[in-house]
């Protein structure tokens, strides 16, 4: 009985401490105008780590063009991932003003990025 107790504790401790990405399994919707306000001095951007996306052969091959400057996560502007279309990193829905980032948002600004708070 006890254990079982420890378990339901446990287990509703883990889904608390998951983001929120992962309890909906889709990516957290940001707003354009609301993201391009938190970043003054960079560009918006989508990133994904390297090391969980060392798999994926879209991503490599964005690897060795100067659209990916951060060197332990892949990034590229929402203004490039826009026309690519792509839905590697993010996808960007310019009629309705969001774009939606697989991994992170981001204000990057060459080498240097930053997250993007979520409102």
């Amino acid at each position: 009985m006890k254990a079982s107790i420890i378990s339901a504790i446990s287990f509703a401790l883990a889904v608390a401490a998951t983001s929120p990405m992962a309890h909906l399994g889709k990516p957290v919707r940001h707003s354009i105008i609301e993201s391009e306000d938190q970043c003054q001095d960079g560009k918006v951007s989508c990133c994904s780590p390297k090391k969980e996306d060392n798999d994926n052969v879209l991503l490599s091959l964005l690897d060795g063009l100067n659209v990916l400057g951060v060197k332990d996560s892949y990034c590229s502007p929402i203004s490039v991932i826009g026309p690519l279309n792509l839905a590697v990193l993010g996808t960007v829905n310019e009629s309705k003003g969001n774009f939606d980032c697989k991994h992170t948002a981001a204000c990057c600004n060459g080498d240097d990025c930053r997250p993007l708070s979520k409102k």
